[in-house]
């Protein structure tokens, strides 16, 4: 069994802690071509139907010992999961917030981690491989510049996210960020 994730998040170096604890010690909880992965964030029942993916708290639970249900996220879904606020319900690619408004899960983990754009660019891109990933989370985590390894398993063809999303949209690139700045969906 797995201990509990201590979440912090008053800061982007904790939030950056807290993510790269996750990745650590419940590395199954961690898939960087997918924002959110499994029923966490709704799909359609039918044409007709969405129904609703959980609340940010239910995922923030599933981190405690026993009460994983075997869904993940990637570095901008952890991000976003830890830092919205209460009652945020994932939803597909974005957040709907409380108020019912939706918000770009790569702009809320950007903001969340104190980056720029091109730096989220660079970590949010769904190839990055977990050596890579860890090296700018804990570069962040220091209060240092955000550290870029570009380590011979990256996959700039990673295509991991079309197997799971029913986003009929393609995105030319594969990087989220871009793609949210650009007006598209996610």
């Amino acid at each position: 069994m797995t201990d509990a994730i201590e979440i912090k998040t008053g800061s982007p170096q904790e939030v950056a802690a807290t993510v790269a604890a996750i990745i650590r010690n419940q590395p199954d909880r961690w898939r960087q071509g997918s924002w959110f992965n499994g029923e966490w964030a709704g799909y359609w029942a039918d044409a007709d139907k969405y129904v609703e993916g959980v609340t940010v708290e239910q995922a923030r639970e599933s981190l405690n010992p026993g009460r994983s249900c075997g869904s993940t996220a990637c570095v901008a879904g952890w991000a976003a999961i830890l830092t919205a606020p209460p009652g945020t319900r994932l939803r597909g690619t974005h957040l709907r917030l409380p108020e019912g408004k939706d918000a770009y899960t790569s702009v809320m983990a950007a903001e969340a981690l104190g980056l720029s754009g091109w730096d989220g660019d660079w970590l949010f891109d769904g190839g990055r491989v977990r050596e890579e990933v860890l090296a700018a989370l804990d570069s962040i985590a220091a209060g240092d510049e955000m550290v870029r390894i570009v380590s011979d398993d990256y996959d700039e063809d990673d295509d991991s996210e079309s197997e799971d999303e029913d986003d009929d949209d393609e995105d030319p690139c594969d990087c989220h960020t871009c793609h949210a700045e650009r007006g598209g969906s996610e």
